[in-house]
């Protein structure tokens, strides 16, 4: 049987245009679509999506967005991101990598949406003595914490909440999870 064969078999169709997953689907990998893209609610791609053309259908799926930090020694002080076009969603994991060596003490960011901080459970604590390099994450956060939605074309940003001893940078890197 052709590869045409195989593909509508598992529920995929294309044409010369387009390609379309009819069925539920699960790929364990890359995908690569020259053309446009309509999904059916239970396709499910555990890779890089990369479409040449228009998507259509419903499509749920995470992207990061990254805020340097020039200097994590004082509070108050932090980085901004703009949620993109089509971007909606919530905040569900966010991480730190230190650009430098704290000194003594660690420090505490705290991430923000347009409604307000989200609980400090989510905060991202630096530990006392990070050296370069440490990365540090939140928990999981769920789509149900408080303040934790985001819209296409609304702000979030970081703060020091809890000052480091040193003058180093850092770089956040925050998944958001499209609903």
């Amino acid at each position: 049987m052709s590869i045409e064969g195989e593909l509508a078999r598992a529920g995929i169709i294309t044409t010369d245009d387009e390609t379309v997953f009819i069925k539920d689907v699960e790929i364990t990998g890359d995908i690569f679509v020259e053309g446009g893209a309509t999904f059916s609610g239970g396709t499910t791609i555990d890779g890089d999506l990369a479409v040449r053309g228009a998507i259509t259908g419903d499509v749920v799926g995470k992207y990061v967005l990254i805020i340097n930090i020039a200097d994590l020694s004082s509070a108050a002080t932090g980085g901004y991101a703009v949620i993109p076009t089509d971007g909606g969603g919530y905040i569900s994991h966010a991480y730190s990598v230190l650009q430098g060596d704290v000194g003594v003490s660690g420090g505490t960011l705290e991430l923000n949406t347009e409604a307000g901080a989200l609980v400090d459970t989510y905060d991202i604590t630096i530990a006392d003595a990070s050296s370069a390099g440490d990365v540090d994450a939140t928990v999981a956060i769920p789509s149900t914490a408080t303040n934790n939605v985001v819209a296409e074309g609304e702000a979030i940003w970081v703060d020091v909440d809890n000052a480091c001893t040193e003058a180093v940078g850092c770089m956040v890197v925050i998944e958001i999870t499209r609903t």
